[in-house]
């Protein structure tokens, strides 16, 4: 298994169950699939727990840290056993069927891969026009006026090596975009 795929979820239980199932059908790569519990105060965890008996992959770990998006990813990224991990959102904004296209393009030997709305082929769906015209309008700028080497800086649809040179600070030498559909 080189795999992990990361689900933040923070009050979940309508569509936790939903995610994994879709998560375990999209993605053939032997992976673990790690949720991270962001404090939900509804039945979330309990229903990943009951889950695990059904899938022997999946893992509940509990973000200690304070709540939020962020400190969720991070409790994940500590927690994978694996060389390689993909936060997914825990609301099915991301395209799925992409994963395997990531995990495959991060072999070529790329540094970071990451999902991106505004490619060609690459598609925002959802959520108001003014953060989509914000947020695509920053990545475009941080694209051509800095170099940052994605269209879609924003968007936490990533796939990153787990020994990247990234993970120090330094620049990445080789970043990938990939069209998804995501919110």
């Amino acid at each position: 298994m080189n795999l992990s795929i990361i689900v933040p979820a923070h009050n979940e239980e309508d569509n936790i169950a939903q995610v994994i199932s879709k998560i375990e059908e999209a993605v053939k790569t032997p992976h673990e699939l790690i949720v991270v519990n962001d404090h939900s105060q509804d039945s979330t965890p309990d229903i990943v727990r009951k889950l695990s008996a059904k899938y022997p992959n999946l893992r509940l770990v509990e973000n200690t840290q304070d709540k939020g998006f962020a400190n969720a990813i991070k409790t994940g990224f500590s927690n994978i056993k694996t060389e390689i991990a993909i936060p997914v959102m825990g609301d099915l904004c991301d395209d799925l069927t992409t994963i395997e296209t990531m995990f495959d393009t991060i072999n070529l030997g790329y540094d970071v891969v990451c999902g991106s709305r505004y490619t060609t082929k690459g598609k925002r769906l959802g959520g108001s026009q003014l953060k989509g015209f914000l947020s695509g309008t920053a990545g475009r700028s941080l694209y051509h006026i800095l170099g940052i080497p994605t269209h879609d800086i924003a968007n936490a649809f990533k796939n990153v090596p787990q020994e990247s040179p990234g993970r120090d600070g330094d620049q990445f030498s080789r970043l990938r975009d990939l069209h998804g559909n995501t919110a």
